[in-house]
Parts: structure tokens; sequence; C-alpha cells
């Protein structure tokens, strides 16, 4: 049975490439050949570390255009609820005056008359009076926690809808995408002799075409196979090894990320 050996999100952005090995130990020119790919290799990385500098910038620069849209939002609805709450203290205050005034007269008439109902009337009224200016602040009050509970879930959703996109965009514009999940889930694969690899048709023939590339970063790597997963979509991908599964894909971690966001408010 597969055990899961690692969890929790994976840097897209590092630069990998993924190929087939045919290692061939027939002469001595295939030592010279091994340090000619390494050396290649870690001119490219240096190279692609720049543009993924470049791409996390660009990215902090999004989370604070978000953050200021939330701030805003925030106190657009801040605003609101404060707007509400004086409107219903003041209206409640106008009762309370008018039904003061309206039971004194009521007092005054009921004693000019001598009427003790009159006196009796008058109190009953005001009570009421006083028990709709209570029910009007609570209605506010529980407008505004409303309006709070419904805006903070409408927030989060909209940041996870924009995570969403940003990821799938990425994807679409890079058929490197992929290989670099994969490579990166490598690294922390500790059984690395044999390796089955799936993912989507999408991915499949860049992924087939740079085995060479990983079984050459990798010499613990005896053999790696690559399968298509007709379910699967752009970016999914799943890795087995001895240890187990590893899914580094780009759906597993949104999966992840959507999770944690639901926890934080159900715990609030």
């Amino acid at each position: 049975m597969d055990k899961l050996i690692k969890s929790g999100f994976i840097e897209i952005d590092e630069v990998f490439v993924v190929g087939n090995k045919e290692l061939r130990e027939e002469n001595a020119s295939s030592s010279e050949t091994l340090h000619k790919i390494t050396a290649n290799t870690e001119n490219v990385e240096d190279g692609e570390e720049k543009e993924v500098k470049i791409k996390i910038e660009k990215l902090e620069q999004l989370k604070i255009r978000l953050q200021n849209e939330t701030q805003e939002m925030n106190r657009n609805a801040t605003e609101l609820s404060n707007e509400i709450i004086s409107r219903a203290n003041s209206d409640a205050k106008k009762i309370i005056d008018d039904a003061k005034i309206e039971a004194g007269n009521i007092l005054i008439e009921s004693k000019q008359n001598g009427f003790n109902q009159g006196y009796e009337e008058s109190l009953e009224r005001y009570e009421i009076l006083l028990k709709e200016a209570r029910d009007i602040i609570e209605d506010a009050e529980q407008y505004r926690k409303n309006t709070f509970a419904n805006q903070e879930k409408e927030i989060i959703g909209l940041v996870l809808q924009c995570v969403n996109k940003i990821l799938r965009q990425k994807l679409d514009d890079s058929d490197e995408t992929a290989t670099k999940l994969i490579l990166s889930s490598i690294e922390d694969i500790t059984s690395r002799k044999k390796l089955t690899v799936k993912v989507s048709r999408e991915d499949f023939e860049t992924t087939s075409k740079l085995k060479t590339k990983i079984l050459a970063m990798f010499p613990a790597v005896e053999d790696i196979e690559i399968k298509i997963v007709e379910t699967y979509l752009k970016g999914d991908m799943e890795i087995q090894s001895e240890d187990g599964t590893v899914n580094p894909s780009i759906k597993a971690q949104f999966v992840k990320l959507r999770e944690e966001f639901s926890k934080l408010l159900e715990g609030e």
C-alpha cells in the first residue's frame, strides 16, 4: 500500500528539466560527458534564477494589491455599519423622547380628568415604545455582525479565485512548470531507484523528452517510467517510489490552501 511521504507547498519557480537516462559506462569518456551535463545545468539554473526572482516580485506586488483592496473593503464595511448603528440610535432616541412627551401629556390629561386608567395606559405605551427602540438597536447590531462575517468569506473566496487563476495561467504559459514540480519532488524522495511519474496527456511529451536530464541530476535513479492518466488536467501529477506516493500537483496544493482558509474561518 502506498504511503504519503510528504505534503505541503512546492516552489514552482525553480528551474528544472526532465529527460530519459541511458547510461553506458563502456569507456572513459562517459565521465567527462556527465561533467559537461552538470556544468550546463548550473549555467541554465543561474540564468533562470533571475527569472524566478522577477516572477516572485510580481507575485509579491499582486499580494500587496490584494491586501490594499481587502483593507479598502473593510473600511467601507466599517463606515456602512457605523452609519447604520448611528441611524438606529438616533431613531431609538427620537422614539424614547416622543414616548416621554406622550406619556407626560397622557399623565397630565389623566390627572386633570381624575382617571387613574389614563396614567396606567401611558406607562404601558411607554414600555411598548422602549421595547421598539431596543429592537431597532439589536437588529442593527445583528446586521453589522452578519455584514462583516459575509464580507470576510467573500474576500477569502476572491483571494482563492485569484490564486487559482494565477496558477492555471502559469501552467498555460510555461511547458516547464510540470517538470519543475517533478524534479523538486524527486529531491525529497529518499528511495529513488525506480520511479513512476504519472502526468496529464498535455504534459507527457515535455516530461518524456527530459528523462535523460532527470537521471543525470539524480544518479541514484536507475529507472523512471512516465505514464499518462487521461483524467489528469495540465499540471496534475503523481510520483510513485518504493517509499510511497508524492502528489505535488497544482490542484493538490490549491485544495490544501482552500482547506487551510476554511479552518481559519471555522476557528473564528
